[in-house]
């Protein structure tokens, strides 16, 4: 099948998350821009290993579960402990 052939289906999105940093606990948001690269602050960032240069989350490394993010008025995101 070809998305040419494809049914519209209607949907309902119960909640939306987007992960500014990798690894980090998500943003829950009413609604979200779409952009070329996919959701807009959606995985902008990620904490690296500074020795083995590989990303940190929550299944190699237990600090990424320590933060928190907030957006913002201005549509800054703050990253807190």
């Amino acid at each position: 099948m070809n998305v040419q052939e494809m049914e519209e289906k209607e949907i309902k999105i119960k909640s939306m998350f987007i992960y500014p940093i990798r690894g980090v606990r998500g943003i829950e948001v009413d609604e979200c821009e779409v952009t070329p690269a996919g959701l807009k602050w959606d995985r902008l960032w990620v904490f690296v290993d500074s020795d083995s240069r590989k990303p940190l989350d929550n299944s190699n490394n237990e600090i990424t579960s320590y933060f928190r993010l907030q957006f913002m008025e201005n549509n800054n995101v703050i990253l807190f402990l």
